[in-house]
């Protein structure tokens, strides 16, 4: 990486005009998986539909799972039990997973192959005849009823795994070419699968061997969705901030059922859909996998790396904490709606292009060291920064 040294940042006094505020405080003491559930700073990972009338809430380390049944239908809401028997442990490392098929399998998606595992009366099992290797460049993986989705590119391609002869065969008729403004996409029991984008859940059909949209079930997502998942036929979830609204869709069209709705416990510190928020390399943030607007990077975080908040385009504020000494190449490059950064004297090189196309980038606070002040050091190497191709050395 190639770092800008503290003294070459004062041959950039020139440029302090283009900053529009700057305050000093005193008191400083590329994804892989197409997202899914834009579940943000929820201490959640993600929540999945599974089994009969069920979903799993995703952990940190396992999966804890609810069911809901019909005996008192006057208050559905109490009828939400977990079943502790069915909880599941992650393995280390898996990136997604899916509940697959109608039954209680699950779908544990790694960095190159989907580990299948069924829930025996003997506890959780690995289904080691059914181990489906992705191909490169896969962006995300997904259940249908039978098949399996695999996202490559902006294309859907699907599997079928034949039991006979234990292979996963594709159904290269069935490819499906994804919308520009897809965020999302989860198994349906109103179709084949559920398209997330532009505030709209959307249900696509295989008909006459061609892919449709079911336009009579289109869902208009309320503003402050976290995220969504198919529970079953006619019904779905609607992740909020601090519950699960569930609906369904009869003959009337979409209503809220207020009288099953989940309240979201305080589970644990803030995951995303495929793992932590802050995915560390010891004390290197090396990727940030969140959705929130405002992010403040923990303290002991030492460096940010390479690209690590890269194209996150949800990102408007960031605070750095004093622990931080380099923020690297592409570090917060394309993030186009990052307006504000809170960053400590403590960072002594900023590498190439760290913010490029951060044009909307022009409130910076910077904390003082009340011991050693280099405020105006800092603020004129992130300066130089900005200008030089946003991060590039003019060395």
């Amino acid at each position: 990486m190639h770092r800008k040294p503290i003294f070459t940042a004062l041959l950039t006094a020139c440029i302090l005009p283009l900053l529009t505020i700057i305050s000093c405080s005193g008191n400083a003491k590329k994804d892989t998986f197409l997202p899914y559930n834009q579940l943000g700073n929820l201490p959640i990972r993600k929540v999945i539909g599974f089994g009969y009338r069920g979903m799993g809430t995703v952990l940190e380390d396992k999966i804890r799972f609810y069911f809901w049944d019909f005996y008192d239908e006057t208050d559905w809401r109490e009828n939400w039990k977990e079943d502790t028997d069915k909880t599941f442990p992650l393995p280390p490392n898996c990136k997604d997973v899916f509940g697959y098929g109608d039954g209680e399998v699950l779908g544990v998606v790694f960095e190159d192959k989907i580990v299948f595992y069924e829930l025996l009366d003997s506890g959780w099992q690995e289904m080691t005849d059914t181990v489906f290797m992705l191909p490169e460049n896969c962006r995300g993986a997904f259940s249908t009823y039978l098949a399996i989705g695999v996202i490559v590119g902006n294309k859907v391609k699907f599997f079928l795994h034949d039991n006979a002869e234990n292979t996963w065969n594709e159904l290269s008729n069935d490819e499906y070419v994804l919308p520009r403004n897809c965020q999302g996409i989860f198994q349906s029991g109103y179709g084949e699968f559920c398209i997330i984008g532009d505030n709209k859940l959307r249900f696509i059909c295989r008909e006459d061997d061609n892919w449709i949209e079911a336009t009579n079930a289109e869902f208009n997502l309320p503003d402050n969705y976290k995220g969504a998942f198919h529970i079953w036929f006619g019904w779905i979830g609607i992740v909020l901030e601090n519950k699960i609204m569930v609906y369904n869709n009869f003959e009337e069209g979409w209503s809220d059922l207020t009288n099953v709705e989940f309240g979201l416990e305080a589970l644990s510190a803030p995951f995303s859909m495929f793992g932590p928020v802050f995915e560390m390399n010891g004390t290197v943030l090396e990727r940030y996998r969140g959705k929130a607007e405002n992010v403040t990077i923990p303290e002991g975080v030492t460096a940010i790396g390479e690209a690590a908040f890269y194209e996150c385009y949800n990102l408007t504020t960031v605070t750095i904490p004093a622990s931080v000494t380099v923020i690297e190449n592409f570090a917060f490059a394309k993030c186009n709606n990052l307006t504000g950064i809170t960053i400590p004297t403590s960072v002594a090189a900023i590498g190439d292009r760290a913010f490029e196309g951060c044009e909307n980038l022009k409130n910076i606070e910077v904390t003082i060291n009340t011991e050693k002040d280099e405020s105006t050091l800092m603020v004129l190497r992130l300066l130089a920064a900005i200008k030089n191709g946003k991060g590039e050395s003019n060395e």
